[in-house]
């Protein structure tokens, strides 16, 4: 598959393949779930590494999105975020 047809496949996933519905790709997810339990573990601070003003903002918002696209895995990372000490 050419780097443009993937390309076009992640962003219109309902459109290249029927039946199917769009979601996160794996990777993000597991690396976002990975950052709030390390929030969890170690603090918020301590996985804050580019900076973030607003950190807690900025991890609601792409739990939010995440749960847009797929809400049952939206409320796993949703759990996991509300268990984090700001």
């Amino acid at each position: 598959m050419s780097p443009g047809a993937l390309r076009a496949q992640l962003l219109t996933p309902d459109l290249t393949r029927k039946g199917q519905h769009a979601n996160v790709p794996r990777a993000d997810f597991d690396r976002l779930k990975a950052t709030l339990t390390n929030c969890i573990r170690n603090g918020a601070a301590s996985q804050n590494r580019t900076g973030h003003e607003d950190f807690r903002g900025h991890l609601l918002g792409r739990v939010s999105f995440v749960a847009m696209i797929n809400p049952a895995r939206g409320e796993r990372l949703r759990k996991l975020f509300e268990q984090i000490a700001w």
